[in-house]
């Protein structure tokens, strides 16, 4: 299969050669690189341009005007398609991925050729206190299990149970992108894109799975601008918005 890793971005000047250093570490380094530039008034188009050439990755900017991380999301996504990408990755600009990321991606998908894959996100080390640190895990575990039993989460032939997924860390086949309807185009303030793609898959028919092997930290900006229990209230259902929607 081959394999194209998506990340959508907006003003990610200070973060994204970081990420693309992690792409450049990985064990599989079979794939090729879609950064979704969403409208950005910094240099984060041509930072990702020279890092990549540095780094020696297969690297293709795509441009989204509508502001909003779904949109720009699925602009990447249907961009790797039209080109024959066959298995989709995703993560965020302000992420650093696990050096057997796509190995693991490739591992899973080829003993399950259809539908989602969901990894393991934590902070990037150092970001925040070993305390809190483990505060952030018992709150993305308690999470986790809300939206296992969240009732909006079930019926209306939605097949299978729910699995969390961060759109910092997920993969799925173009078929079952396809089929699904991909990420919803939508702004950052409307809709979780992630929890809907997995809800508009299992619609599908097809099956989310928890992939543990998929490991990645990303930054912890968003909590510790906004503390630990206004960030789960906005990812629970958006009941807290910040003044600032895009930390940076």
């Amino acid at each position: 299969m081959k394999l194209a890793i998506c990340i959508p971005c907006y003003n990610e000047a200070s973060y994204i050669a970081k990420t693309l250093h992690s792409l450049s570490l990985q064990e599989d380094r079979n794939f090729k690189v879609f950064v979704c530039d969403n409208g950005s008034t910094d240099q984060t188009a041509s930072i990702a341009i020279s890092a990549g050439l540095e780094l020696g990755l297969n690297l293709e900017i795509v441009h989204e005007g509508k502001k909003g991380t779904g949109a720009a999301a699925d602009s990447a996504f249907r961009a790797a398609i039209a080109q024959g990408y066959d298995l989709l990755a995703r993560t965020d600009a302000d992420a650093l991925v696990d050096s057997s990321w796509t190995r693991a991606i490739r591992k899973h998908f080829q003993e399950h050729p259809h539908g989602l894959a969901a990894g393991i996100t934590g902070p990037i080390a150092g970001e925040v206190s070993s305390r809190f640190n483990v505060m952030l895990r018992a709150a993305s575990l308690l999470a986790s299990t809300f939206g296992l039993f969240r009732p909006s989460n079930y019926g209306k032939g939605l097949r299978g149970l729910y699995v969390m997924t961060n759109g910092n860390n997920l993969s799925i086949d173009s078929k079952t992108y396809l089929a699904a309807g991909g990420f919803r185009r939508t702004r950052i303030e409307e809709l979780h894109e992630d929890r809907q793609l997995v809800n508009d898959v299992r619609a599908a028919g097809e099956k989310v799975f928890l992939v543990r092997a998929m490991k990645v930290q990303v930054s912890a900006r968003r909590v510790n601008a906004w503390g630990l229990l206004n960030s789960l209230k906005w990812y629970a259902n958006h009941s807290y918005k910040g003044e600032e929607i895009d930390i940076r």
